[in-house]
Order: C-alpha cells, then structure tokens, then sequence
C-alpha cells in the first residue's frame, strides 16, 4: 500500500470566463471543483493506475467536507485527521478568451498540537501496512516544517520507501532524515538551498550533494525541459515528448506516481522514469488533473528520451 501525506490541502476551484475585467462584475460560464493538494493528487492517480492507497493529512470544515466527497466519488480511500479550522480553496480563473490564467489561494489552516499528534499517531499506524509514504506539497506554517523530517526516521526503522517533494525548510529537514527519493523542481531547490542552477555541471553537482546525503533516487525537473536523475551512482538527462501544453497542475504528481507504479511492477529504472515521464506529460496536454490511464502513459512512453551522462 502507498500512504500520501498533505499537510496543506485545498478545495481546488476553476471558474471559466471570457475575459476578466478588473473592478467590474464579471459572469463566469461555468465552474469545476476537484480536490487540491500534492499528496491527494498523487492517491488521486495511483488510484487511476489501480494501485492501492491512502490519503491522510488534515481536512476541516465545510470545504474538508466537499474534498472527502469528491474523492469518495472518485473511488479514491482517505483517513484524514478532522481538524477545528476550515481547509482553505484555490481559485483559478480561466479566461477562454486569451488563455491566460489567474491564481489564487487562500492561507493555509491553523493545527493545534493535539491535532498534530493525532495525525503523527494516524500515519504512524498506517505505515505498518505501507510499502511507500509520499510526503508532498507544502506546509499550513512554520510550526510544522519538522512534520516530514520526523515521519522519514518513523519509516525509515520500518522500511519503508520515502518520497519527499516539498520545498522549503520542511523539504531541507526532510532531505537530512534521508529519504528514498526526491523530486523538487530546479525553482524551488534554488530557492530553499539558496544555490543556482544554471548549468548542467551546476544540477549534477547537486544531486551529487543529494546521493551524498543518503537519497538514493533523486529528481530536479524543470516544467517542460530536459530534467535530469541520479540514482547509485548513475545519471540521466531526460527529454520529455513534446505536447501542446493545456494545464502543468498535477503533472509533478503523476509523475511520482508513475514513478512508485513502476518500481512496484519491478520495471528497471529507465523504463520506470519514461513512463512517470510520459504520465506527467499526457497530464499536462489536458486540462484535467491526474486522470491519466496506464495505457495512455505506456503510449507516450516511446517518445521520452533518456540520455546517460
């Protein structure tokens, strides 16, 4: 079983409209709502590539409510931690007209220490019958930074595949407990470790440091472009096929995904990191997040370029 973890989820909100006019009503020609959150979206496709999982983090509030609805529609399992606060939205606006889209999300909720400690006790159980716990998406604040960090050593003493893809001081604590494998983008592992990585000898360097450091399988990928891979000892630049791009949102996640799909089908890494490769991109060629079909990714898989250097 797989156990995903998000700390900070969100109802996730589309609304459509033609063209978004500043300080005037605009009326919107429809709305979408799906659940939100790196973890959840990770469980989201896992559950489409029918391999069993879990989501768990915090979840309150009316919104909390309409996110486990949602995924109970999607036939996608979750064991959340009911927290006072409300879970916060994010609002996209998509105009139709240029294709330009706005961002906005609300701040994430506030944990008490109980409430904290019931989801460390929660995920502490679930790791007992977890092969894989993916650690994902950002944290509501500060306070809770070490919440990854102390879940890697729990799992660690159990054997447990960890996949950290945060960014931040969590993603720097995280890094330090040693997990298995790590997936931040070059944007966010500059801006948490403070470097720049403008060359190739720049990234390798980097995820040198990373294997140096005990992960065993590390990731900087980079939207659209080339990204590269470390894994004992080996390298990889991969290309990834090229698509009309739609929406990016989520293809981190399927990404990982299709990442923990394969190792568990026991493919070697190269077939596994073209397929996860090849998941990421049909995400991104649609609008809809992490509904990505095995047999869609196996297809595309071909077209990925995976370079030993």
């Amino acid at each position: 079983m797989v156990t995903t973890v998000t700390l900070n989820p969100m109802l996730d909100k589309t609304i459509y409209v033609d063209r978004l006019r500043h300080g005037e009503i605009t009326r919107a020609a429809k709305r979408e709502m799906v659940p939100g959150g790196k973890g959840i979206n990770v469980a989201r496709q896992l559950t489409r590539f029918s391999v069993e999982s879990v989501a768990t983090g915090f979840m309150g509030g009316e919104i909390g409510e309409m996110v486990e609805r949602f995924l109970d529609e999607e036939g996608v399992r979750h064991d959340f931690v009911h927290i006072k606060d409300c879970t916060r939205e994010g609002i996209t606006i998509f105009e139709t007209t240029t294709g330009i889209s706005t961002g906005i999300f609300e701040p994430g909720h506030q944990v008490s220490p109980l409430e904290s400690e019931l989801l460390k006790e929660k995920c502490e159980r679930l790791l007992e019958k977890s092969e894989w716990l993916v650690l994902s998406g950002s944290t509501p604040y500060g306070e809770l930074d070490f919440f990854y960090k102390a879940l890697i050593e729990k799992a660690n003493r159990t054997r447990c595949r960890v996949v950290l893809d945060s960014y931040g001081n969590a993603f720097k604590l995280g890094v330090g407990a040693k997990p298995f494998m790590v997936k931040p983008n070059l944007k966010e592992f500059e801006q948490t470790f403070g470097v720049r990585l403008n060359s190739e000898s720049a990234i390798l360097e980097q995820l040198e440091w990373l294997e140096t450091s005990g992960v065993s399988l590390a990731i900087l990928t980079e939207t659209e472009k080339p990204f590269y891979v470390r894994y004992l000892g080996r390298r990889w630049r991969v290309t990834p096929p090229a698509i009309h791009m739609v929406n990016p949102v989520g293809s981190g996640d399927a990404f990982v995904a299709g990442t923990i799909f394969g190792i568990l089908q026991q493919w070697d890494l190269e077939r596994t990191i073209r397929f996860a490769t090849a998941a990421g991109a049909v995400n991104a060629s649609r609008w809809a997040v992490v509904d990505v079909s095995v047999q869609e990714a196996e297809s595309l898989a071909p077209k990925v370029v995976l370079e030993a250097i």
